[in-house]
């Protein structure tokens, strides 16, 4: 990436709107199971693995793609506003959720001092593994994810310096995939840096996003991007496996993330029909608020069930697509015009 480069050389900024909700959705089905057992059929699909996944995956080119177009030279406010993407909301549902799961399980609590929920408030608690709180169970993903935010920090700030020169990129996908495989080799991936095995879904998104942007074939650039869709693909494998039995090596779920993550390749080929703008947009505005939302009503809904668990489960999605919505209209415009006056444009 030249500093010289000229936006008529990037491709233009994708946000993958709808594609993000449907992943979310995916990540809902994996969570219904608290509500009976009509979902079990469903989540031995693992859409909800897939879902969070391709959400790292797509993370990676969006971030690098959204540098590219808002904040070359900017690199403090880029990292600001990942900041103000994450934590604002989670906030908000945090605080809402927090007194209704104390009411309905004060066990889960009894024992929760102050320090532990600051650590929940921050997500510390999740990436040092000692939370509690039931209600945040996907708090980790964020913690993968500030991982991420933070790694393309440092990236694009040491990048600035030396104009983002080849050896640079190679530095990081090597150092990315040294470090997965000491991970899993030594079995420390329920460490804190475990999050760490993630990288190559990261990567491969980022790498995606530069052989898009190459001017012409780049054998190099294909070579990375079929080597993390294998790493991609084992780190995946890894963490299903270990959440079945017996150990089925030809496991449906893991069939489903291939073809999701061909989606993925789809999308961002020039062969695919866009959605209009605003729709999209629209739609990955829902993204993250249902992603944040479901579990707790889920969980919440678990403790009281006068109708059927078939009815319970189309009640807790209704309710997630009604409250998400209300956050995208009535909670996210004051976060967002922050957002956009750090990126200097409104998407």
């Amino acid at each position: 990436m030249s500093a010289s480069e000229t936006v008529s050389q990037r491709p233009a900024y994708e946000p993958f709107g709808a594609f993000r909700l449907l992943l979310a959705v995916f990540v809902i089905t994996g969570h219904l199971f608290l509500l009976g057992p009509e979902s079990d059929a469903v989540k031995a699909l693992g859409l909800d693995g897939t879902g969070v996944a391709l959400f790292f995956i797509i993370s990676g080119y969006i971030i690098f793609s959204a540098y590219d177009h808002f904040y070359r030279g900017r690199t403090f406010k880029f990292a600001i506003n990942r900041l103000l993407r994450i934590y604002p909301l989670f906030w908000v549902v945090f605080v809402f959720t927090f007194f209704p799961t104390v009411w309905l399980d004060v066990n889960s609590v009894q024992n929760y001092t102050f320090g532990e929920f600051f650590g929940d408030f921050m997500l510390f608690g999740r990436y040092f593994q000692t939370s509690s709180l039931p209600t945040m169970q996907q708090g980790w993903s964020l913690i993968v994810e500030l991982q991420f935010y933070f790694a393309a920090f440092l990236f694009f700030a040491i990048g600035e310096r030396v104009n983002f020169s080849t050896w640079l990129y190679r530095s990081l996908f090597v150092g990315v995939i040294i470090a997965y495989v000491l991970i899993w080799s030594t079995g420390s991936n329920t460490k804190f840096f475990g999050g760490l095995t993630w990288g190559p879904m990261f990567l491969l998104g980022v790498s995606v996003y530069r052989f898009k942007k190459h001017d012409g074939f780049s054998k190099e650039l294909f070579f990375w991007i079929g080597l993390f869709t294998l790493f991609s693909i084992h780190q995946y494998f890894m963490v299903h496996l270990s959440h079945i039995l017996p150990k089925n090596y030809f496991d449906p779920a893991i069939q489903i993330f291939v073809v999701i993550t061909g989606v993925f390749f789809w999308l961002v080929s020039p062969y695919r029909k866009s959605l209009p703008k605003a729709l999209d947009s629209y739609f990955g505005d829902l993204a993250y608020p249902v992603f944040l939302i479901h579990f707790p009503i889920i969980y919440i809904l678990s403790y009281s069930k006068p109708l059927s668990s078939l009815s319970m489960m189309i009640l807790a999605t209704l309710m997630t697509f009604v409250l998400s919505i209300i956050s995208v209209h009535w909670v996210e415009p004051f976060i967002n015009r922050l957002r956009d006056r750090l990126r200097g444009q409104k998407l």
